[in-house]
């Protein structure tokens, strides 16, 4: 994945100019003096794992990684609010975010280490842990900008754990193991028996009263009703299942470009830039994708966030890119709004503009696409 440029002030970028990451004091810190040599033996033992990753079953692999959090909270229960202590436990919440040994550490950071949850990070990738743990944070007395990040990365959060429980519903067997070793499987079966109304009246009240107490406080170069204004809409409009929202802008050539003039078509929408190595690199995928689909239901549209629209031509023509891309390099209204938080960023749209993939991988995208192009091919035929 790509960030973006500084500048460019997109939420979750914005947030992380500002928030120290969960683990900066780790990376940051030399060794600590009471458990130095014992810390660094479970970092060499995670590296050793890591690199034998490609050659374990992905079930040894989870329960390695699990062994080795599970030492490390046990090298600081006895003393766990000394600094030294901090930085072991932000390091099994780092990296060892979906096991059991994180839900103790995160309970150890809520009570001697608050001011440490106060990361982006944490509204990422939401676990059983991480939503007590903000609003931990919410509820400590904290000075007030502090108070208002806790807020933010609360309803963020809320916002994220909304996400999970969209791809939750309906997911296949295959999916939800994924879905399990990324969050955890306590957490994913908290989410299938969850109340979707109720999560997303939660995260839309919990954005309201950010505003509402800290609307002008500016984080990130953007106010905090900013912020909220952009997840609320994204709440509302941008789920799976919801009908996509129109895109009204100019192509890179300059002529007007419009997502409902694709009505009709399966759309793979990508959020990409030439500064993007990953981006660029899937092009030749993306290029072979839509030479397969001519003359079928199907349409790859770009939303390009390069600042110079002139330079791009040529690059098009050298890469072979035939399909159009909205131009979105001025004030990222389009990316803002569909909240592009890295690149590349793709969603995939039905024949119906129902949201049917959100923030995929290519190969993903493409699985789907080859789907629902059946699936509208189908539709016409049946009304033949």
């Amino acid at each position: 994945m790509c960030s973006f440029p500084r500048g460019v002030a997109l939420l979750t970028l914005a947030l992380a100019l500002v928030f120290p990451l969960l683990a900066s004091g780790v990376l940051a810190a030399g060794p600590t003096p009471k458990h130095a040599a014992a810390f660094s033996r479970l970092k060499g033992e995670l590296d050793a794992v890591e690199q034998a990753g490609a050659t374990l079953d992905p079930d040894a692999y989870q329960h390695r990684r699990a062994a080795i959090a599970a030492k490390a909270v046990q090298l600081v229960r006895t003393d766990p609010a000394t600094p030294d202590a901090a930085e072991v436990l932000q390091w099994v919440l780092q990296y060892h975010w979906a096991s059991d040994a994180a839900v103790e550490a995160a309970a150890w950071v809520a009570k001697h280490h608050i001011n440490s949850a106060l990361s982006p990070g944490l509204t990422a990738r939401p676990t059983a842990w991480t939503g007590p743990l903000l609003q931990k944070a919410v509820d400590a007395k904290l000075p007030p900008m502090d108070r208002a990040k806790a807020h933010l990365l609360a309803a963020m959060h809320r916002q994220a754990t909304l996400d999970v429980w969209d791809a939750v519903q309906g997911a296949t067997a295959d999916a939800l193991v994924l879905l399990k070793r990324e969050h955890g499987g306590r957490f994913v079966d908290q989410l299938r028996s969850a109340n979707g109304a109720a999560l997303e009246t939660g995260a839309i009240q919990a954005f309201k009263e950010a505003a509402r107490q800290h609307g002008h406080v500016n984080l990130g170069g953007m106010k905090v009703e900013k912020h909220a204004e952009a997840a609320l809409f994204a709440i509302q409009h941008l789920r799976l299942g919801r009908t996509a929202p129109e895109i009204q802008g100019e192509s890179i050539d300059g002529t007007e470009l419009k997502l409902s003039s694709y009505r009709s078509k399966v759309v793979l929408l990508s959020f990409w830039a030439t500064w993007c190595s990953p981006c660029v690199s899937d092009l030749r995928e993306e290029r072979r994708l839509v030479d397969e689909m001519r003359g079928r239901p199907f349409a790859l549209i770009g939303v390009n966030l390069d600042s110079r629209r002139d330079r791009l031509p040529a690059f098009l023509k050298e890469h072979g890119v035939s399909w159009p891309s909205f131009w979105d390099g001025k004030q990222h209204a389009i990316s803002n709004r569909w909240q592009a938080r890295q690149l590349p960023t793709i969603y995939v749209i039905d024949h119906k503009q129902t949201i049917r993939g959100k923030a995929i991988s290519l190969p993903e995208a493409e699985r789907m696409v080859h789907r629902l192009v059946r699936e509208a091919e189908g539709a016409v035929t049946g009304r033949e």
